[in-house]
């Protein structure tokens, strides 16, 4: 028996092959089992089927040559069309086959539901694939596409398109024999403003439903999945993609009328236009970032605590400001600062005999200055001298000629405005300086000291 490598080289078109080894996948091109070619614009049923040159004209033909369980193969060509108008046209019965589409688009095996509501692809068998097939509604309210009680079935990148005022009530059937089946890639193409589909997928008392990267786009009467008549157990639908024409919250996209199922859902809802998610535990709701956010915020501010516990340094360049005016030394914007520790320095030369009676003061935006400490003599104090305060607001500024000064025991916290110095007069002969450099931990998220 040829391995199905050498089958896909009968195509004789090598973009076909490359299309058909890439959707069989490399697992299953080591099955072994006949192949059967189907193409109902060059082929006829009473040929053998066994190359593309003698085709079958229907699938139906070739699931009748088909042997249970043994790998076979139905690879249909593109531009194949069948048209079904009762449950009888294409009878999937035979356990364990793989049907294959070739081609994209529109030039994908098509088949057409038409003529009566009983319209339908009946798939009973079990371990069926089926791969890359146009379905295509003809008749108003067809009452099911394709109907499986099969186990073990997937179906992989089928599309069901309703066109305008025709459409079907549910796409997909799975009673209550279907466990373990696979939809994967399905797109439910619904006609936007119809009024007779119902629902993309019906389920009804399935154990093992696996629902993924599916589209589906309409206008639901009742749900775009839904369970009925018995509870489903074990449903997971994933990664999907919803848009209910009518509604903007969720409500129609997995719905569980019978009640009782066990199921999990999620997917974005285009027409909410966000993520979504819950099941038989919760219900339906977008994904609420806030709560995300939130959390950032706390971790934010909690990394900015660990950042600033350890208070940051600013210096101010010396400047003549002992002159008996109360001058700005730092300015503090964006909310409280609690100061941490405080030194001034002289330079250039000593101070003048006149410069006494000198303290720190917070001299605030709004409200009344308060002084951050009690006057200290500074008059003549040696070029090099430190001050500083001790943190009670009560106690003078500490330091003097000597080369020391007591920091700060207490934290003062001030609010915006500037941190100023004033002196007795400084007759400004000596040419002495005073620079400082102030610690703080922001009390308010953004403020500092500048």
């Amino acid at each position: 028996m040829a391995s199905y490598v050498e089958k896909l080289k009968e195509v004789r078109n090598p973009h076909l092959e490359r299309t058909l080894k890439g959707a069989i996948g490399s697992a299953m091109l080591d099955i072994k089992g006949a192949t059967f070619y189907v193409d109902s614009n060059n082929g006829a049923d009473t040929s053998g089927g066994l190359s593309w040159d003698n085709a079958l004209a229907t699938v139906d033909a070739a699931v009748n040559l088909c042997v249970a369980n043994r790998g076979d193969l139905i690879l249909i060509a593109p531009n194949h069309a069948e048209t079904f108008a009762d449950a009888t046209g294409l009878v999937l019965d035979v356990d364990g086959i793989n049907i294959v589409g070739v081609g994209v688009g529109t030039d994908r095996p098509t088949f057409t539901f038409s003529t009566a509501i009983t319209a339908n692809i009946p798939l009973s068998a079990d371990n069926v694939y089926i791969e890359n097939i146009l379905c295509l509604a003809n008749f108003d309210s067809i009452t099911s596409g394709i109907t499986i009680s099969g186990t073990d079935c997937i179906l992989k990148n089928i599309e069901w398109r309703d066109t305008t005022d025709i459409e079907a009530v549910t796409a997909i059937n799975l009673e209550d024999t279907a466990n373990r089946t696979t939809i994967d890639g399905f797109f439910h193409n619904g006609f936007v403003t119809g009024d007779a589909c119902d629902t993309a997928i019906s389920i009804d008392g399935v154990d093992g439903v696996l629902i993924t990267n599916c589209a589906f786009l309409g206008n639901y009467a009742t749900a775009i999945v839904e369970f009925v008549t018995a509870a489903c157990t074990n449903v997971i639908v994933e990664k999907s993609i919803f848009l209910e024409t009518g509604t903007t919250n969720y409500s129609k996209n997995v719905i569980d009328t019978i009640t009782g199922s066990v199921w999990s859902a999620e997917g974005f809802d285009i027409g909410a236009g966000s993520r979504f998610s819950g099941g038989s535990g919760a219900a339906l709701a977008g994904d609420d970032v806030s709560a995300i956010s939130t959390a950032l915020a706390v971790v934010d501010t909690n990394v900015d605590t660990l950042i600033t516990k350890n208070p940051v340094q600013v210096t101010f360049a010396a400047a003549d400001v002992l002159d008996n005016v109360q001058n700005a030394l730092f300015t503090v914007a964006g909310g409280r600062v609690k100061i941490t520790d405080i030194v001034l320095e002289v330079s250039v030369a000593a101070v003048d005999a006149g410069a006494s009676a000198t303290k720190l003061i917070s001299n605030p935006t709004v409200g009344t200055d308060m002084d951050l400490c009690a006057t200290l003599d500074i008059d003549a104090d040696e070029n090099g001298t430190l001050y500083s305060i001790t943190g009670t607001v009560g106690d003078a500024m500490t330091g003097g000629s000597g080369g020391g000064a007591q920091g700060m025991a207490n934290g003062i916290i001030v609010a915006e405005g500037t941190i100023d110095i004033l002196s007795a007069a400084d007759s400004g002969t000596g040419g002495a300086l005073l620079g400082a450099t102030i610690e703080y931990i922001p009390v308010d998220t953004g403020a500092a000291i500048s």
